[in-house]
């Protein structure tokens, strides 16, 4: 069985995933921190953003590719899927000191929650009444 839709979602989710990677290290660089967060407030906020994204995305991959096993409409893939990018770029555009109030992260945030909802809805959907 192949899962193209949501392979065409992993992908920019790994380019993101590297950019993240990179962020965290050049901020490490810059505090001279090699272990750790050394208290630097920049660093903490760049390896949080970094973990949101590693706790979240791989998750909802998951629940993704089983909604496409199962036989999801390829609509309801692709807006999981745009959503589910858009977010994971919203949130470390707001994790940044550019955008005090935050709105992306709290986009990026609700994205995920609404996300998780859907899937559960959906994957439950699939097993009990499919």
């Amino acid at each position: 069985m192949t899962f193209p839709i949501t392979g065409l979602y992993a992908a920019p989710l790994m380019l993101i995933a590297v950019a993240l990677i990179a962020w965290v290290i050049k901020g490490r660089e810059a505090a001279k921190v090699g272990i750790g967060d050394g208290g630097n407030d920049v660093l903490i906020r760049r390896m949080r953003t970094q973990s949101n994204f590693v706790e979240n995305a791989p998750l909802l991959l998951i629940a993704m590719g089983l909604m496409e096993a199962n036989g999801a409409a390829p609509w309801l893939l692709h807006i999981f899927g745009i959503a589910l990018v858009l977010g994971r770029i919203a949130h470390p555009i707001g994790m940044t000191n550019k955008y005090p109030k935050m709105p992306f992260r709290f986009g990026g945030t609700v994205s995920v929650i609404l996300l998780y909802a859907v899937a559960a809805v959906v994957l439950f959907w699939q097993t009990v009444f499919a």
